[in-house]
């Protein structure tokens, strides 16, 4: 294994630490406090969503390492990237969601004066 491959493993390996760290400090928050999150609904599809990407990143790992390397390891890899890009969409869409106008729910702005100002008057 040359330098750059085992300095390549090695920023991976700390990468998919933190991945990990991060889904569990977020599982732990949520655990602990999902009744006082604005948006818990949304935290968890984000968590499920660190969780998924810590999966398909340690699995990735684990086949570069040669630790264990069977034939579906792979698939199951990018499976698990597959689910974690999903799954980021809905957490977005929580997030989003109350700021997406799907109807005529806001009242519309009357005219606008000529004078009334903008970026040049500021």
């Amino acid at each position: 294994m040359t330098l750059l491959e085992t300095a390549t493993l090695a920023v991976f390996g700390v990468q998919v630490v933190a991945v990990v760290g991060c889904a569990l400090v977020l599982g732990a928050v949520l655990a602990r406090s999902a009744d006082t999150l604005l948006y818990p609904e949304g935290v968890r599809w984000l968590t499920t969503t660190l969780a998924a990407l810590a999966l398909g990143a340690t699995l990735d790992l684990a086949q570069m390492t040669d630790a264990w390397r069977p034939g579906a390891l792979e698939i199951l890899a990018q499976s698990s990237y597959a689910l974690a890009a999903t799954l980021a969409v809905g957490a977005m869409w929580y997030f989003a969601r109350d700021f997406v106008r799907t109807d005529d729910r806001f009242e519309p702005m009357g005219e606008a004066e000529d004078d009334a100002g903008g970026f040049e008057d500021a």
